[in-house]
């Protein structure tokens, strides 16, 4: 069979359709007695151009590049996800294995992995109303602690549609009053839709305003305010604040200051971008079609067939505001059961007493910016700090020695080593021997106060035993000829412990001298190894993270602490007199010998031998005999 199709492009080659045994529907030619029939059903010649269901069908060639590129990151799209990507080039456009092509190119994009957000939020969902037409409910927020522009503007305000999910940005202050507020909504929102039956918000002091409840009462519009805390009912606008904040991060570059010159760019894209709870965009929905996008001005022919559905304006209308309602409450269904799968509902009878939780809202308002925002910056920097920990922690294999501190160290080449622990709001048990939620940190500092070795994510409730095996079985373990440690371990190969016998705390020799080679020897090793405790505790000291509770995941707990001592080591090579130092000095002592005793588990791990002991009484013996010496 003979075929008399062809397939040209502006400003591309002529591709040629061919027979054979390709599988391809764009490169199978095509008779046009085949089409309509069969597979080919759904495709149409028109001008020597194919279409399948309205849209033009392209070749592989870099049209299809270009046509993904500019409906992700062209001049009006923002750099949306793969689903309405793939949504935006379908409307006029089709080739086989779409959503693939889509993907690569999505991965690709570093600006999207840069500025979209990750986020779940806790607690059990429940839908709102679905409302029958547009604009009948809406729901508003604001987006405050915007960097100022020139036109003073550090806030916008969000309206959101609950039907097509509609949405417009308005720029404004944050100083702006229930009665300014209002009077936004008439000239920008009232002229466009009317008055809405209802309005959902969360509790901010503009919505919470008699001036603003009593205005849109006598108006008939029912306020819906969401809980303290928890604005979950007005998760229609939490949503798109976030995708806002996604497409202002892509648009906006370097030019933080100028925001507000591209909200309306922003607000075309998002509801030009189809949604994923309706199906349609925003624009279809209310008006009925999508108004012309940058990829329906490429200079590639159009079909003249149209759907009969828009003949009948009313009917079709009607037909499409129930079709998406039916949508809504499908997906609302299917959603409610996904994000509740692993969420278990708390019931509370009136005059409980609860728990809320301020920290994000504290560190917000501190800031100036959204929780997604610091949270952003923070793992940034935290990647970029655990990148040089092994340049800061390094283990000494050949021991460690301080001309300045020669006389208390020259008898301990080796490290210190302790546990410490780090406040960490975890499951019951990761409580310490005290009671408090903790992780268990190994630690190693050698005499100038810095990290050789630090291991931590143990739950707190772990003994120093089991912490202390681990490490000595990792492939990375402990390499120093031996350590101080505290009474609590015994005396083993690699492990110096004290005399049980003797006095041993800094505390308990204030006033006293020595008499005997074991009371020295407990002297300078308790001198030597406080170095821990000082490191520890001006670790603690220095970095607030690690003192109060933290609500991060057990995984970023770990990644901060290893941060915290890297950073600890770089302060202590810059700054040797540190004056934190000072204070923990200070603290030290007046630290009660009864703090001390409570860390003094038993630690069996090592075992003691004979030969270690010996090890031990004859350091102590020839440390005592220099001592005596005139």
């Amino acid at each position: 069979m003979e075929y008399d199709l062809f397939l040209p492009h502006n400003n591309y080659p002529v591709v040629e359709a061919s027979g054979g045994d390709n599988k391809s529907q764009l490169k199978v030619a095509f008779s046009k007695e085949e089409c309509h029939k069969g597979p080919f059903q759904h495709f149409l010649i028109q001008d020597d151009f194919l279409f399948k269901d309205n849209r033009l069908c392209n070749p592989k060639c870099t049209l299809r590049q270009s046509l993904i590129s500019e409906a992700h990151e062209g001049g009006l799209p923002g750099h949306f996800r793969r689903d309405k990507t793939i949504a935006l080039v379908k409307e006029n456009f089709h080739w086989p294995r779409m959503e693939r092509d889509v993907q690569r190119r999505v991965d690709r994009c570093q600006t999207f992995h840069i500025t979209k957000t990750r986020g779940q939020n806790t607690g059990l969902y429940t839908p709102l109303f679905v409302p029958n037409i547009p604009w009948e409910d809406v729901s508003m927020d604001f987006i405050v602690g915007l960097p100022r522009t020139q036109r003073n503007k550090d806030s916008i305000m969000v309206v959101v549609d609950c039907l097509s999910k509609m949405a417009h940005f308005v720029p404004c202050s944050k100083t702006l009053n229930a009665t300014h507020v209002a009077d936004l909504y008439f000239r920008e929102i009232f002229k466009l839709h009317g008055i809405p039956k209802t309005i959902t918000s969360d509790r901010d002091p503009k919505f919470m305003s008699h001036v603003w409840r009593t205005f849109w009462r006598k108006l008939g519009t029912k306020l819906q305010l969401s809980s303290s805390h928890h604005p979950q009912p007005d998760g229609q606008t939490e949503v798109v604040n976030r995708t806002l904040g996604n497409l202002l991060r892509s648009l906006i570059g370097s030019n933080i200051h100028q925001w507000d010159l591209i909200l309306a760019q922003a607000e075309f894209a998002y509801n030009r971008s189809s949604s994923q709870t309706t199906g349609k965009s925003p624009f279809e929905v209310v008006y009925g079609m999508n108004p012309t996008s940058p990829l329906e001005l490429v200079p590639l022919p159009i079909t003249n067939q149209y759907s009969g559905d828009v003949k009948n304006n009313a009917k079709y209308w009607k037909k499409l505001h129930e079709d998406v309602c039916h949508r809504i409450i499908k997906q609302n269904a299917k959603y409610q059961k996904y994000a509740n799968k692993h969420r278990k509902e708390a019931s509370f009878k009136q005059g409980d007493l609860v728990w809320v939780h301020l920290q994000n809202s504290t560190i917000k308002t501190t800031f100036v910016r959204s929780g997604e925002t610091i949270s952003r910056q923070f793992h940034t920097i935290l990647r970029v700090v655990l990148k040089i920990e092994k340049l800061f922690v390094k283990q000494q294999r050949d021991g460690i020695y301080l001309e300045r501190d020669a006389e208390r160290w020259k008898w301990f080449p080796m490290g210190s080593l302790s546990n410490s622990q780090s406040q960490l709001k975890l499951k019951a048990n990761n409580r310490n021997g005290k009671g408090a939620l903790s992780t268990n940190v190994l630690g190693v500092c050698d005499a100038n106060l810095k990290f050789l070795y630090v291991l931590p994510g143990w739950e707190g409730s772990a003994p120093d035993a089991r912490v202390l095996r681990d490490a000595l079985q990792r492939p990375n373990c402990l390499k120093i000829k031996y350590y101080l440690v505290d009474a609590g371990y015994t005396n083993g190969p690699g492990f110096l412990a004290p005399d049980r016998a003797t006095r041993y705390h800094l505390n308990e020799w204030r006033g006293n001298t020595p008499t005997n080679y074991k009371e020295l020897y407990n002297l300078r090793h308790s001198s030597a190894r406080n170095a821990i405790e000082r490191t520890f505790d001006l670790l603690k000291k220095r970095w607030a993270i690690l003192r109060i509770a933290s609500f991060y995941d057990l995984k970023t707990r770990i990644r901060i602490i290893n941060a915290c001592c890297s950073l600890h080591n770089f302060v202590r090579g810059e700054i040797p007199e540190d004056p934190l130092l000072d204070e923990v000095d200070r603290e030290l002592e007046n630290r009660e010998i009864e703090d001390y005793a409570d860390n003094d588990e038993q630690i069996t791990t090592v075992k003691t031998t004979n030969e270690w002991t010996t090890f031990r009484d004859n350091l102590a013996m020839q440390m005592f005999d220099e001592y005596q010496a005139p």
